[in-house]
């Protein structure tokens, strides 16, 4: 891998870590923007109580919002990266989570990782309550990440055919941004993370990248469409089927 791509690598870890559970996350670039205002809207819409699974939680960056609802929040993830995740567990395996123990469960940009998706769904199926509820987002438009465990891109009718095949009732699917959101997620993570050491420009880069950038690119792909034929990814919601409907 090259220089820069290794620095980048490093610099945006860094930039999470700094900014896990706090909301200015979300304005990092107009990718993760997108993302949250379609996630937030869809858990708003369908999940209304009882307790959500956070699957491949990552720095939980979604708790506080889960919590905020009144929701109960627990988290999963492949790597022990918080003494305060509640299970470590592969997705495709999750043998550690009770049966039918959850009344809802996201899982965010994780199916693409993962060898086996069908697997990973049907273990969430497994674990979610009749009548529960699954919010995932998946990738269309992406560059290689996380290599090697970069397995998969999706279409709305890929992935509406995974969460059928698996047993779920398809809810809702919706394109999350563009192309200028996918553009864009690359322009500001190059200049977010050259100057975040240095402090002052890291001050005035995040201001000017988060109107000048996130949100004027993501209204840019809202005006002109671009969601539809060229989809930054997209989020779907799921539903287990309750015991009457089985």
């Amino acid at each position: 891998m090259c220089f820069l791509g290794e620095m980048l690598i490093r610099a945006r870890k860094k930039i999470e870590e700094d900014l896990a559970g706090s909301p200015r996350w979300w304005y990092f670039s107009p990718a993760l923007y997108s993302q949250y205002l379609l996630v937030s809207y869809l858990i708003n819409k369908y999940i209304f109580s009882g307790k959500v699974l956070d699957l491949g939680c990552g720095l939980m960056h979604w708790r506080k919002f889960i919590e905020s609802r009144g929701l109960i929040y627990h988290s999963l993830d492949i790597n022990q990266r918080s003494k305060e995740v509640t299970y470590v567990a592969d997705i495709q395996n999750m043998w550690v989570v009770p049966t039918m123990g959850y009344d809802g469960a996201i899982c965010l940009d994780v199916l693409e990782h993962v060898p086996n998706p069908w697997r990973a769904l049907r273990e969430i199926y497994r674990i979610l309550r009749p009548g529960g509820v699954l919010v995932v987002s998946v990738p269309h438009l992406s560059r290689l990440h996380d290599i090697p465990c970069d397995y998969f891109r999706f279409t709305e009718y890929g992935l509406s055919h995974l969460l059928e095949e698996t047993g779920f009732e398809v809810l809702e699917i919706r394109a999350k941004g563009g192309l200028f959101c996918f553009l864009g997620h690359q322009v500001s993570t190059l200049i977010v993370s050259i100057t975040w050491p240095i402090w002052g420009l890291r001050q005035l880069t995040w201001l000017l990248n988060r109107f000048l950038i996130t949100k004027m690119l993501y209204k840019i792909d809202r005006i002109m469409g671009l969601e539809r034929f060229f989809p930054l990814g997209y989020v779907g919601v799921a539903r287990k089927p309750s015991i009457q409907e089985v």
